[in-house]
């Protein structure tokens, strides 16, 4: 044996190459993560957008359920002078009225009162007669004592964009 001649020992420990490659595919594993929470925190948002916007929807129509349609001999379509959304007593009085935080009439609930810390958020509302043998057709404001239905839809609103929409109709008797 030479003393001179050196054993070879096997090399311990990762090379440059290996150490790169095994940071580039960690950091693909974590951007792809990442963009997976995002779009999670994304969808679960609008979740949340869509059912507070369901749940204002609902409150008018629970409103509307109460009001009777028509009552008066003159039908005034649209909020009469010096009526509010809280003191109308025909569901047609809501033709166009708007419940919005902006101008600090709404949004409201079922019994007509402002929710607090809702800013942002707009309840509309459109009332129209329709034909009773055909539902689909719409009548002229006018025509409210001709028909017995009116159809009542609500848009509701964050920030200005529609986020729900909900149509019912309405009978004389209801």
């Amino acid at each position: 044996m030479n003393p001179h001649k050196q054993i070879r020992r096997p090399t311990r420990g990762f090379t440059l190459v290996e150490a790169s490659l095994a940071i580039v595919i960690v950091g693909v594993a974590v951007i792809g993560m990442m963009q997976l929470m995002a779009a999670g925190s994304m969808s679960n948002a609008r979740a949340n957008d869509l059912t507070t916007a369901m749940n204002l929807s609902n409150n008018v129509r629970e409103m509307c359920q109460r009001l009777p349609f028509a009552k008066s001999t003159t039908t005034v379509w649209g909020m009469p002078a010096s009526t509010t959304v809280q003191t109308c007593t025909e569901v047609q009085h809501l033709d166009g009225a708007t419940m919005s935080s902006d101008n600090g009439t709404g949004p409201l609930d079922s019994s007509r009162t402002v929710i607090p810390n809702m800013s942002g958020w707009a309840q509309v509302i459109t009332v129209k007669s329709v034909d009773a043998s055909n539902v689909s057709t719409q009548l002229g404001t006018n025509s409210a004592s001709a028909s017995s239905i009116v159809r009542v839809s609500v848009v509701i609103l964050r920030n200005g964009q529609a986020v729900y929409t909900q149509s019912w109709l309405q009978s004389k008797g209801t």
